[in-house]
């Protein structure tokens, strides 16, 4: 349970610096990975928890890019290297396939051993879904979200808030005053 914890606090701390990248944390000596909610969702994957993940992702690539992709995390669980960038191609939960750039970096243990392989992966199809000022769902998250529900088959309720002549705030307060009063919306809306 130690290992598992410690597992999740570095997910965590990768997550908080990830901006918008998929999450990926490997504890190495159990082959156990923590992968980030949305990509689970996006691309189709079995669960947050996954063992053996490489061949589950694997199969989530395109059939081209697979030797390369399995040569460099090979490498990585060998020992013979510490880190990769890899371009390649992975399927969508409805079976489209989008470009992705995927980075990770090997972490020791105190003998020097490997014991964390740690990145995240760039979704080339995504665009901004998060707003930078008040950190909720943009447009694009929402419809993201929607895409997922219908994929899933899930009901839900729909609440759309809009401010309207926001850009008058603006004009009269300036920006600073302008985004502190949305991010303060945006907390009230999350609690």
């Amino acid at each position: 349970m130690v290992r598992k914890e410690k597992l999740d606090s570095m997910f965590n701390a990768f997550s908080i610096v990830s901006g918008e990248n998929y999450v990926y944390v490997c504890d190495m000596k159990q082959d156990l990975s923590r992968w980030s909610k949305s990509a689970v969702d996006y691309f189709g994957l079995p669960s947050e928890y996954m063992e053996n993940a490489q061949s589950i992702w694997n199969e989530h690539l395109h059939p081209t890019d697979r030797e390369y992709f399995n040569e460099s995390i090979n490498a990585i669980f060998a020992g013979s290297d510490n880190n990769h960038t890899l371009e390649y191609r992975a399927r969508r939960l409805d079976g489209e396939y989008v470009v992705c750039v995927c980075q990770g970096v090997v972490i020791h243990d105190d003998d020097g051993k490997p014991e964390y392989f740690c990145g995240s992966i760039k979704n080339h199809d995504s665009v901004n879904f998060i707003d930078d000022v008040t950190n909720l769902r943009s447009l694009y998250g929402f419809l993201d979200d929607l895409k997922s529900a219908f994929w899933k088959k899930q009901e839900l309720d729909i609440l759309m808030i809009g401010v309207e002549e926001f850009s008058r705030t603006n004009d009269i307060f300036g920006y600073t005053f302008g985004n502190r009063a949305l991010r303060k919306l945006g907390s009230l809306l999350l609690s």
